[in-house]
C-alpha cells in the first residue's frame, strides 16, 4: 500500500505544477497501469470472499453490500467487479495482461465477452433477439 500512499502524499503536499509534460505523461501511464492492476487484485479478493462465504457472518445482506461498505464503491459496481473477476479466473492470460499493463480493463472486458459462449449464443447461427433468422 505504500506504493500508492507515498506518491499520493507527495502530490497532495507539493502539487504537480512543476512537472514537465514528459513527467506528467509518464505518471499518467504508470497510474493507469496501477489502477488496472489494483482493480484486478480487488476482483480476485472479492471472488475469494465470495467463495469463503465468511462475509455472511458480518450481518450484511449480500456480498455486494458487504464489499461496497469496504471498498467505497457502489453495490452495483462491486457486483460487476465480482462477475468480471470470475470471468478473468477462467482466462488467466487476460488477467496477467491487465496486471502487467499490456491491456486495460475495457479491452479485457471485450476479450472476455468474445470468449464467453453464453454472450455470443444469440448472434451465432443467424438467430436474432426477435427470433427471426
Amino acid at each position: 500500500m505504500e506504493l500508492v500512499r507515498q506518491p499520493a502524499a507527495v502530490v497532495a503536499r507539493e502539487g504537480t505544477a512543476g512537472w514537465s509534460p514528459t513527467v506528467r505523461r509518464e505518471v499518467l501511464a504508470q497510474v493507469g497501469v496501477a489502477i488496472s492492476g489494483l482493480g484486478t487484485v480487488r476482483g480476485a479478493v472479492l471472488v475469494a470472499e465470495k467463495t469463503s462465504s465468511e462475509w455472511k457472518g458480518t450481518g450484511a445482506g449480500s456480498l455486494d453490500i458487504w464489499a461496497a461498505g469496504r471498498s467505497g464503491q457502489e453495490k452495483r459496481a462491486t457486483g460487476r467487479g465480482v462477475r468480471e473477476a470470475e470471468q478473468l479466473d477462467a482466462v488467466p492470460d487476460v488477467a496477467e495482461q491487465v496486471v502487467a499493463g499490456a491491456i486495460g480493463p475495457e479491452r479485457a472486458r471485450i476479450i472476455l465477452l468474445a470468449s464467453d459462449p453464453t454472450e455470443r449464443g444469440a448472434t451465432e447461427g443467424g438467430a436474432t433477439e426477435g427470433g427471426a433468422s
